[in-house]
């Protein structure tokens, strides 16, 4: 059954992961099996090509989160981070689910979303770091249009571990049906 816990797919430790922001095989198919991300219902906009701009693209995401899952991240104070990693996350393992055969192609896919949450890992490192100036790396890439200084999207520490566990929440209490009609049957 889709949403019981096996072996190959054990819980990840989100402690590790917000200290080393890499997902591995069986964390991905914790989420997609386990948890039921890879058989939530395919994503229809949520990038700026379908969606036509940026805050288009986050409503899309934000409504999709909000609609399967219940998470309503207007509650939240960063929700265009938490809408692109939870996005990113429930895709990785939709593609992962249906697409990919033998599992393992999808190592590179995931090593690509690996290296982004890394990059934003390293981000939120950098982001109050203090310059000679006594301005934030932030402060300093807004002043200078600086990309990696002045993005929105760093993973501070702690983040990723809340994000893992909030989606998790949400996928729990989606399955929870699902489990106690299975155990009525």
């Amino acid at each position: 059954m889709a949403h019981e816990q096996t072996p190959q797919s054990p819980r990840p430790d989100f402690s590790k992961l917000d200290i080393d922001p890499r997902l591995s095989l069986p964390d991905v198919l914790y989420f997609a099996e386990v948890l039921g991300a890879g058989s939530l219902p395919k994503m229809e906009g949520g990038t700026k090509k379908t969606s036509g701009s940026e805050i288009a693209n986050l409503d899309a995401r934000i409504a999709y989160l909000q609609n399967n899952l219940g998470i309503d991240l207007f509650t939240y104070p960063k929700p265009r981070l938490m809408a692109d990693v939870m996005i990113d996350l429930i895709t990785l393992c939709q593609v992962t689910t249906h697409e990919l055969q033998p599992r393992e192609i999808s190592l590179e896919l995931l090593d690509t979303f690996n290296l982004l949450m890394r990059f934003r890992h390293a981000k939120g490192q950098l982001m109050d770091t203090t310059l000679q100036s006594g301005k934030t790396l932030r402060q300093a890439g807004l002043d200078w249009n600086y990309s990696p200084g002045r993005s929105d999207n760093p993973l501070k520490p702690g983040a990723y571990k809340s994000i893992l566990e909030l989606l998790e929440s949400a996928l729990l209490a989606k399955s929870a049906p699902i489990q106690i009609a299975d155990t009525i049957v």
